[in-house]
């Protein structure tokens, strides 16, 4: 990641990658989809970057935190098809670190 496709050309080919241009308008109109989503769930919500936001849930009733973060994946993915790693936690620190232990591990070249 992060390295000019000239750096690694010959892992590139060893490999069959394909490799493909970025498409920023679509990544943009992509992630307000998902954002408009998550608003269906909260009004508290707070854009972080274009691919991260938090939801802020004070006075929640159900302490089944992770049955409501399941439903949120689900309606994102449905709504979307964006796959997305939910993070819950007092802080939005503790929500992000849990957030990135929710991610499926990244598979290496």
């Amino acid at each position: 990641m992060e390295v000019p496709e000239f750096m690694v050309r010959d892992t590139i080919r060893a490999h069959r990658v394909q490799v493909f241009s970025s498409n920023y308008a679509l990544y943009g109109d992509t992630s307000q989809r998902v954002m408009e989503t998550l608003g269906q769930f909260c009004p508290d919500l707070k854009i972080y970057s274009i691919d991260e936001a938090f939801l802020s849930i004070p006075g929640f009733r159900s302490k089944n935190f992770a049955e409501y973060a399941a439903i949120i994946r689900s309606t994102v993915k449905r709504w979307t098809g964006i796959p997305v790693s939910i993070g819950i936690a007092e802080t939005k620190t503790l929500a992000k670190i849990a957030g990135d232990v929710a991610k499926p591990p990244r598979r290496s070249v």
